[in-house]
């Protein structure tokens, strides 16, 4: 183990935790294990002021430090004033010091940060060593957690554009989705982008022998979050007064409860909430599955999760857009009315169905590897730990 490259993985302590029901915890979790099986691996954990979570304690066995580093909330003319020190690389303060000593106690070679909340303090860690970011969500697009008016919008254009002209930069930058390149190479232009998807871990998702053949509807996810449940909301007005409607007696399975404006189809029969079912037999006893979530960041894991259960999928086009989906492997629209177009005609047509099941079954195999995904990321990491370690790689601009 000796003659392994030393890497260190930076990461807010949540990030690195055992929090249930979270996709991109569960995705680092994963990363972090592949990374012990061809590394010396250390971690860092980066903690903000309103941070509970703890890191897992399965990685108990790995040498671990942890900085407690400030929230950046400013007026106006102090963001600007940070983002034009960041685009000079002239912010280097206590704060990273801190953050640049404990990384130094574990003597990297190579250094994996995973985004997208702390872009500001991993840059210290840029400067130290090559680096691969794993950039994951476009965060400013959702509403729940960046403001959209058309000043808050415009004054994130600003920082953006003056932090990337920095050189405190990663080697790498690796995004999850099709739909959030074009926000990793605006945020890092000098560096390398990989297109690197999320991908179901396959130990817990084997991919199903045939496509579904199953009744009803069937909506999982966080149902509390109101840009998933507005999108359901919607559609379901669309046929309160039709009985009859394949939609009455949809299963929603939902890991944190439901949001308010959905209260009124549970209590007339419409939805069906479904506690302590597994997720595999709830896709597979279903005829096809909702995904109602009408704004997003990253992508739809409920999305891959129906594909791999051989379950035709509908939703809102963001949620389509977002892991690349076009009509052969997943019905979608724009509008409530759109959707419930693209229902009626699926609930009618068992052959329908089936096509675009087997449709979601290709697009699985052609673009969601996770041996592909493996040895991607790998090779970035490899490339990086080989670098030259006395300075940073030149720029390189990937912009097409």
């Amino acid at each position: 183990m000796s003659n392994r490259p030393a890497v260190l993985v930076a990461a807010r302590p949540f990030d690195l935790s055992e929090a249930p029901f979270d996709a991109f915890v569960e995705r680092h979790g994963r990363m972090v294990e592949l990374l012990c099986d061809h590394f010396n691996v250390s971690l860092l954990g980066l903690r903000q002021e309103t941070d509970q979570a703890s890191i897992s304690q399965r990685w108990g066995h790995l040498p671990y430090s942890e900085v407690s580093i400030r929230d950046t909330g400013s007026s106006r003319t102090q963001r600007l004033a940070s983002a034009w020190r960041v685009g000079r690389d002239r912010d280097i303060d206590t704060e990273h010091e801190a953050i640049d000593a404990a990384a130094t106690l574990h003597a990297p070679e190579a250094i994996v940060t995973v985004g997208p909340w702390l872009g500001r303090a991993y840059r210290p860690l840029h400067a130290m060593r090559p680096s691969v970011h794993l950039f994951e969500e476009d965060l400013s697009q959702m509403i729940e957690l960046a403001p959209q008016s058309r000043q808050a919008r415009a004054l994130r254009r600003v920082e953006i554009f003056l932090a990337s002209r920095s050189h405190l930069r990663p080697s790498t930058v690796c995004y999850i989705a099709r739909s959030e390149e074009q926000a990793a190479r605006r945020r890092y232009p000098l560096s390398e982008a990989v297109y690197l998807p999320y991908t179901l871990d396959e130990r817990q998702w084997p991919t199903a022998p045939s496509p579904v053949a199953g009744t009803g509807a069937i909506v999982v996810g966080n149902m509390s979050q109101l840009r998933n449940a507005e999108g359901l909301a919607d559609l379901c007005s669309l046929v309160a007064n039709r009985s009859e409607h394949p939609l009455w007696g949809t299963c929603v399975l939902s890991d944190s409860g439901l949001h308010p404006c959905l209260e009124p189809f549970v209590a007339s029969g419409m939805l069906v909430p479904t506690d302590g079912r597994d997720l595999a037999t709830g896709y597979r006893s279903a005829a096809l599955a909702i995904v109602p979530a009408q704004r997003l960041s990253g992508l739809k894991t409920t999305v891959l999760q129906a594909w791999t259960m051989g379950c035709p999928v509908v939703g809102y086009a963001a949620s389509a857009h977002s892991v690349g989906a076009d009509q052969s492997c997943m019905r979608f629209g724009e509008t409530p009315l759109a959707l419930l177009d693209q229902l009626d005609e699926l609930f009618a047509s068992p052959s329908e169905r089936y096509a675009l099941a087997m449709g979601g079954f290709a697009k699985l195999r052609s673009g969601y590897d996770d041996d592909r995904n493996r040895t991607t990321f790998l090779s970035a990491v490899r490339h990086a730990a080989s670098a030259d370690q006395t300075a940073m790689p030149s720029p390189v601009s990937t912009r097409s």
